[in-house]
């Protein structure tokens, strides 16, 4: 049985962050992309799937906030379509 690897994007302005983000998500468990600015990550979003993001909330150009809503407002990373405020849902 093959185990695929996890696919991590991580976002940060800050480059030790970043280091030790790759260092403690490495191969073969993960294979993990790290960009220093939301305009890069979305870039990275266009042709790439990933499992899972690590998103700065407090970046330069594109903070962290505006990239979420970004990729919540984006149908391709919401296969079930627009599912509403969730935490009404849940009861």
């Amino acid at each position: 049985m093959t185990i695929l690897p996890t696919h991590v994007l991580a976002v940060d302005d800050d480059p030790i962050f970043l280091s030790l983000v790759a260092a403690c998500l490495a191969p073969p468990k993960f294979k993990t992309i790290v960009v220093d600015s939301g305009v890069d990550a979305l870039e990275e979003l266009r042709p790439a799937r990933f499992d899972i993001a690590l998103i700065d909330l407090d970046m330069p150009r594109i903070d962290g906030f505006r990239m979420i809503a970004l990729i919540r407002g984006d149908a391709r990373f919401n296969p079930m379509g627009d599912t509403g405020d969730l935490r009404s849902q849940i009861r």
